[in-house]
């Protein structure tokens, strides 16, 4: 229930990838911030939204698959691949 602003440059999208009929659409799916030159977080259900754990999350591969297809934008500077995702060990889902 925000409003759109530029006041804040370090915080970017989650751009993920949708197929939509022949081609694919990006849609917003989380904020990041930077909090690095090569560093991003986020909240771990952003990668991990079927399982209620790190380590089940983890063992399906589930960040893998969804990094995949998501990159990272920034108002100024354009959309980034992301290279890795480390999720917190203790993380559990709601």
């Amino acid at each position: 229930n925000g409003v759109f602003t530029d006041a804040y440059p370090e915080v970017g999208v989650l751009l993920e990838a949708e197929p939509l009929g022949g081609g694919a659409s990006l849609a917003a799916s989380c904020t990041a911030t930077l909090i690095g030159c090569h560093t991003v977080i986020t909240a771990a259900h952003c990668f991990c939204r079927e399982y209620g754990d790190a380590s089940s999350c983890l063992a399906a591969g589930q960040p893998e698959a969804v990094w995949e297809r998501t990159l990272f934008g920034l108002q100024h500077a354009g959309a980034f691949e992301i290279e890795s995702v480390a999720i917190q060990p203790q993380y559990r889902g709601t």
